[in-house]
């Protein structure tokens, strides 16, 4: 299973048998079916990830059906990136049960969704959003929002010492705060309690042989703790660290810069600026030649500033949310918990919303919309990291030369006649080889061989 396609048929096609030849090389004797899907992807102007996450949902269903045709009672699948997501909701919602073995390959999911989930403090280091409007003799002029750089969601919630898995700040009830929490003010009956990427896919764990192979020197998916979007001062180019960075845009297009990823305007880290329990307003005045120049700035409370949430304060956080409210019929008290459960086709204001290419999902539920556009994750992605859940036997880095304490097989080639060929600069500025996102393809079979020879052997 193809990633997002980009590209013509013709190079999937091409990509498809490079991949069987390199299995056929590497001892593999069985069928093989090479599947792809298209991405949706918007034009070059208005490029945006979360539309082929939406997409993913959408084919899920057509590649549950084409599993359920197959004549075999058992299959091994493998999927590389964002294809990993398509499969997991095939499994997850469509009742597949004859994958024997999966391999999950640089995958663009997060770890969350497969029950690892452990919190990373640095998906949370995301900066509120702050309002400025200037008016000039009391005629607003110009409103712009930026960064507040003196705060992040993270201490809102901060990270608890002795439980990795549980929020903790010395006010224990800001837990509800951020959008990757809302979930939790509802009942296990009410369809906002599943309005999360935690376990969103937890029947690929129980339900198949998952192995994961990924890199801990990713260029794509790596983990990524700072809270700027599309130059960070290390990247070689957009693509870098894109999947956490395009997680970090979700709620915030009044700020981030529409390129390399594209940034939404619903929920996710956006600031809800609009209600007075929940904000400081400050103001500056000039006096220029011209009149009187005033500048009022509107930002979110500080921990401090909010202390200790009552019970009314954190009922009404289910229809007045902390964090930017929209689509406001989510937070509808009387139709709200209606509203994920419809389809995307229903709601004309989201399935338009992609202004460049109109999607064609009537697969999609307006809750799996929200989680590409609005939900971000609180975990990294699984492509780039261990998952804790599955055991160290299922679990591979690839970008390995040697054997480790914790791993007894390398994946990448050294030495003088196979050299990997690929070396960066590591945290001690000393030459490390890396296995980047697509090197399953991209580097020749030479260099890639031991991958091929690990799959075969797990399908025997």
């Amino acid at each position: 299973m193809e990633g997002s396609v980009l590209e013509e048929a013709v190079s999937v096609a091409a990509t498809h048998a490079e991949v069987f030849k390199r299995l056929y090389h590497s001892g593999y004797t069985g069928g093989f079916y090479g599947v792809a899907w298209y991405g949706n992807p918007p034009g070059f102007l208005n490029p945006h990830y979360h539309q082929s996450v939406v997409s993913a949902f959408n084919y899920s269903k057509d590649f549950a059906a084409f599993i359920k045709g197959l004549s075999e009672d058992k299959i091994n699948v493998a999927a590389h990136s964002l294809g990993n997501l398509v499969v997991g909701a095939a499994v997850q919602d469509y009742d597949i049960n004859k994958i024997d073995n999966y391999f999950a390959l640089n995958a663009a999911v997060l770890l969350e969704a497969y029950g690892d989930v452990a919190i990373a403090d640095g998906m949370l280091n995301v900066h509120p959003v702050i309002k400025v409007e200037k008016y000039r003799d009391s005629i607003l002029e110009e409103t712009t929002y930026k960064k507040d750089e003196s705060i992040t969601w993270l201490d809102y919630t901060g990270k608890s010492e002795d439980d990795g898995n549980a929020f903790d700040n010395v006010y224990g009830t800001h837990i509800n705060l951020p959008s990757i929490n809302w979930y939790t003010l509802f009942e296990d009956n009410d369809p906002r309690s599943g309005l999360t990427w935690k376990e969103r896919l937890i029947k690929v764990v129980e339900n198949t042989n998952m192995y994961n192979f990924y890199s801990s020197t990713e260029n794509v998916l790596a983990n990524y703790e700072g809270d700027n979007y599309v130059v960070d001062g290390t990247t070689a180019n957009f693509g870098d660290k894109a999947f956490v960075k395009q997680e970090k845009y979700k709620g915030r297009s009044n700020i981030v810069v529409d390129i390399a990823g594209g940034p939404s305007p619903f929920a996710g880290w956006g600031s809800n600026l609009e209600n007075e329990n929940y904000t400081v307003v400050s103001e500056e005045v000039k006096q220029i030649k011209s009149g009187q120049e005033r500048t009022v700035e509107t930002r979110l409370k500080k921990p401090e500033e909010l202390g200790d949430l009552d019970e009314d304060f954190i009922e009404d956080l289910k229809s007045k949310p902390f964090f930017l409210k929209t689509p406001e019929d989510l937070f509808d008290p009387e139709t709200g918990y209606e509203y994920l459960n419809k389809s995307l086709a229903e709601i004309p204001e989201l399935n338009d919303y992609y202004n460049s290419n109109k999607l064609d999902t009537p697969n999609v539920k307006v809750r799996d919309f929200l989680l590409a556009e609005a939900v971000p994750g609180s975990s990294w992605a699984c492509g780039s990291n261990k998952n804790e859940v599955l055991g160290d036997y299922q679990n591979y880095d690839i970008s390995t030369y040697e054997k480790t304490e914790e791993q007894d097989f390398y994946f990448m080639t050294y030495g003088e006649k196979l050299e990997w060929p690929r070396k960066i600069e590591d945290d001690d500025d000393n030459l490390t080889r890396a296995w980047w996102h697509s090197d399953y393809k991209n580097a020749s079979y030479n260099n890639v061989y031991k991958f091929y020879n690990k799959i075969s052997s797990l399908c025997e």
